[in-house]
């Protein structure tokens, strides 16, 4: 089980880690400018001088894919950031507190989350317009029920054990007992849910990318990038191959290191690990 863990983490990690340093390497060197286009070279297949050939307007696809690396996890991070803090805020008051609040809390989550997420982060783009922010605020809010329906399912747990209750009878207050004491022992699962959904928020920004609602031409965007290349199957189908495999590869990078992650910090092996050593 131990090497199973390890092994998630090492290939989640190591994947991610590959895209971030390309996303980073991008900000200050890529072969090419990603909007520049020689029309000279439409189509052209992988040389030396192109290690992924170019599109349909003479673009370096390895500059594109480099910057719609970088334009990909800044959404990402920052729409599961946002779901994040809203949602724990949320599940943190309705698992506080009982009867009305709760009820309106999670009532409204349950409307959010009876919208798939790819849809509500539609939903949300097209009302306020396409673009990478209102992208990035869409799928941060279809990403608050889960945080929500998480925060406030261990809260109810957490909330009647002991050291809560010596914690009110020495005179602490709902605020210092809710950050100081409850917000720890919820920082497992967080970073457990903050892992798996950065995996789909990449899976909503390609989605929006490629309807066209996502982050707009000349920049480059991975779900754009597979979206302009299916008219071009026929003639060079790896247009489509390499963004769908920097996607399918972020995304399997993301789940193995919240599989991994959640193996490691799972209470219940923890104690079995530690029965064993001591054996």
């Amino acid at each position: 089980m131990k090497a199973h863990t390890d092994l998630n983490l090492l290939a989640g990690g190591g994947l991610i880690g590959l895209f971030l340093i390309m996303a980073l390497i991008s900000l200050v060197y890529t072969p090419y400018p990603p909007t520049r286009q020689d029309i000279g070279a439409q189509l052209a297949p992988a040389t030396i001088a192109h290690p992924l050939g170019t599109d349909s307007f003479g673009r370096d696809t390895l500059s594109r894919l480099m910057v719609g690396a970088r334009h990909t996890l800044t959404v990402a991070v920052f729409a599961v950031a946002i779901g994040a803090l809203l949602g724990t805020g949320l599940g943190m008051i309705a698992g506080w507190f009982s009867g009305f609040i709760d009820d309106a809390v999670m009532r409204t989550v349950d409307f959010i989350m009876g919208f798939p997420i790819l849809l509500f982060a539609i939903l949300i783009a097209a009302v306020f317009g396409p673009g990478m922010r209102n992208s990035l605020i869409a799928i941060g809010l279809a990403n608050i029920p889960v945080f929500a329906r998480l925060v406030r399912g261990n809260l109810l747990g957490l909330k009647e054990r002991e050291f809560v209750v010596s914690a009110r009878a020495c005179g602490a207050g709902g605020r210092r007992i809710l950050l100081v004491h409850l917000l720890p022992n919820l920082l497992s699962p967080l970073v457990i849910q903050v892992t798996l959904s950065l995996g789909t928020a990449i899976l909503a920004d390609a989605g929006l990318s490629y309807l066209g609602l996502g982050i707009q031409p000349p920049h480059p965007s991975w779900g754009r990038m597979v979206y302009a290349a299916q008219s071009f199957l026929s003639l060079d189908p790896w247009l489509a191959v390499y963004p769908g495999i920097a996607i399918a590869l972020t995304i399997l990078g993301f789940n193995l290191l919240g599989d991994g992650l959640r193996d490691r910090l799972d209470p219940r092996r923890i104690r079995k690990t530690r029965k064993a050593r001591s054996r």
